[in-house]
């Protein structure tokens, strides 16, 4: 994350690993199975998906808590542990690292994609236990390296969710 700016707006990106706050990331279980992303950053803001826009490279960043659906998330299970990590109202998406499965580079941004199986699309979750929270920290199938957060601004069959 650039600056490990946990402000509204704030996009999120890729880095390598290095165990910073700013790739940690608590799951909020909801009762209908989804999931509230929330940054372990100062206000724990959740990812949000920028006025609800579901076209493909719509922005995925922080924003104060709503309860709305664009702050909700299903971990769809791909294969052995990845997951498509995928908005609440719109499935057949997911968060995808832009630029493809070819895109490793640290800064990359997030963003919401039509889901394809690209190994840009796929996320393995690690816990990281602290003395106050579970916090987890997403990892990619292709990168192999972690989200951060930076500067700047419907489910066919019962969606699957990581244990909690």
């Amino acid at each position: 994350m650039l600056n490990s700016n946990p402000a509204n707006g704030a996009q999120i990106d890729i880095n390598t690993y290095s165990g910073a706050t700013n790739q940690k990331f608590i799951l909020d279980k909801q009762t209908d199975g989804s999931y509230r992303i929330r940054t372990a950053l100062t206000g724990n803001r959740p990812l949000d998906l920028a006025f609800g826009n579901t076209s493909n490279g719509g922005i995925i960043g922080l924003y104060d808590n709503t309860d709305l659906p664009q702050q909700r998330w299903y971990f769809i299970p791909t294969d052995n542990g990845w997951y498509q990590i995928a908005p609440k109202f719109s499935t057949d998406a997911c968060i995808d690292i832009s630029g493809g499965p070819g895109a490793t580079s640290n800064g990359t941004l997030v963003q919401n994609w039509a889901y394809l199986g690209g190994t840009n699309q796929q996320w393995q979750l690690t816990q990281i236990s602290t003395s106050t929270t579970s916090a987890f920290t997403p990892q990619t199938l292709s990168s192999k390296t972690t989200t951060s957060t930076t500067k700047g601004a419907a489910p066919t069959k019962n969606p699957s969710a990581p244990n909690s």
